[in-house]
């Protein structure tokens, strides 16, 4: 199963998602895709699209990017840190995003997330992760780890106080 989780009135999601739809699902065989979003656009509610469905706004986003196995952020443009990317990391899921999706976050392709920038490129990884059930356990603990390590609220105050003790020594 496979999640895509973002403000569908946004164009950059809008845009993302419709992308995947035309290009990526076609090639997948297996793969059911769950799409949530707020201000989804009428289009996209009555999509008639064999394995996808369109949730609209859902009321707890951890429950349901925890629902799903992997999740899907197909951005091409737009700009900023992505928050959902975060969000799904912090929870322990597997990620596939663009390069612009994963701006600002340092994780590491194939260590934290998966990067993919084509059709191709999403499909070889949805495959991927399909025929090693095991790299999803191991991708998620270290997306995990990852965020605790790089973006925890005490981790991040304890290297401010450190560095403020530095300068003032």
């Amino acid at each position: 199963n496979l999640s895509f989780i973002g403000t569908l009135d946004w164009f950059p999601n809008i845009e993302g998602v419709n992308w995947f739809l035309e290009k990526v699902m076609p090639k997948t065989e297996n793969i059911i895709l769950h799409i949530a979003g707020r201000n989804a656009p009428e289009s996209l509610l009555n999509l008639q699209m064999q394995n996808v469905t369109v949730h609209g706004e859902v009321k707890d986003s951890a429950n349901f990017i925890n629902n799903h196995s992997i999740m899907i952020v197909p951005l091409f443009s737009g700009s900023g840190m992505r928050v959902k990317i975060l969000e799904g990391m912090a929870l322990g899921r597997v990620i596939i995003t663009t390069s612009l999706g994963l701006e600002g976050i340092a994780a590491v392709d194939e260590q934290h997330i998966f990067i993919a920038n084509t059709a191709t490129e999403f499909t070889d990884r949805i495959e991927f992760i399909k025929n090693n059930p095991t790299i999803l356990k191991a991708i998620g603990e270290n997306a995990k780890a990852f965020i605790e390590s790089e973006f925890d609220n005490l981790t991040i105050a304890k290297r401010l106080m450190d560095y403020y003790s530095e300068l003032v020594e």
